[in-house]
């Protein structure tokens, strides 16, 4: 599975973002345990991402993986909770998240008890990547429209300034090709494009189904990974 984004939406894509919030810190990866009576303290860890995505969220997502999570007791599992952030990111990180074959759950750890969470914006993105897709009861996930973090930004293709009426459209077909191949319906980027980025469109449990954002499936409950 390899997605080749075309240089043109690299270099201007980089400069805009799907985000909820305006103020949030970087995401960062860990290791926490949740409480399942079923296993008690033999349950393995999971991973837990949160905050905003950003153009190498990939690459600190990899290396978290290579450092901390190989050989030792670890769900094929993310919990993710964040307000969006890059786009290009959001695709990135999707992309790794599936070739390492993790499932993502909606949903963020606090002492050990699992808590909902919400998956906007960007995030929707990163969370098409997951090998099985969850998000509980009580999680949310939203689409809009994405803007450009900051106006007056250097067109790095040509002459002039990119502003914040820069319009996405021409970035669609790249997106709808990721997510036919994360096996997530492509009219997810119409529903994104038709909601103002001044708003959150959060999806219902019913287009959560049908648009395949959530696969229904268990993860599997346990990775050891060799290395």
């Amino acid at each position: 599975m390899r997605l080749r984004l075309p240089r043109a939406f690299l270099a201007v894509a980089a400069l805009f973002w799907l985000s909820s919030a305006s103020t949030v810190s970087a995401m960062t990866f860990s290791l926490q345990d949740l409480d399942d009576p079923s296993c008690g303290a033999a349950c393995p860890k999971v991973i837990v991402a949160s905050g905003e995505i950003e153009l190498d969220s990939n690459d600190k997502f990899f290396n978290f993986v290579r450092s901390e999570v190989v050989g030792r007791k670890v769900a094929s599992l993310m919990l993710m909770s964040s307000p969006g952030g890059n786009l290009v990111g959001s695709i990135k990180l999707g992309m790794i998240v599936r070739q390492l074959g993790f499932s993502i759950m909606v949903g963020q750890v606090r002492s050990g008890s699992f808590l909902t969470a919400r998956c906007y914006s960007a995030c929707a993105y990163t969370l098409a990547g997951g090998k099985s897709r969850i998000v509980p009861e009580g999680s949310e996930v939203g689409v809009h429209k994405a803007w450009t973090k900051a106006t007056g930004q250097r067109d790095i293709l040509g002459g002039g300034t990119i502003d914040g009426q820069v319009s996405t459209e021409g970035f669609s077909p790249v997106l709808e090709r990721y997510l036919g191949m994360m096996g997530v319906s492509r009219q997810l980027v119409a529903l994104a494009d038709g909601t103002p980025s001044t708003s959150i469109r959060v999806l219902s449990r019913g287009e959560l189904s049908q648009l395949r954002v959530m696969t229904g499936a268990r993860p599997q409950k346990k990775r050891r990974a060799n290395g």
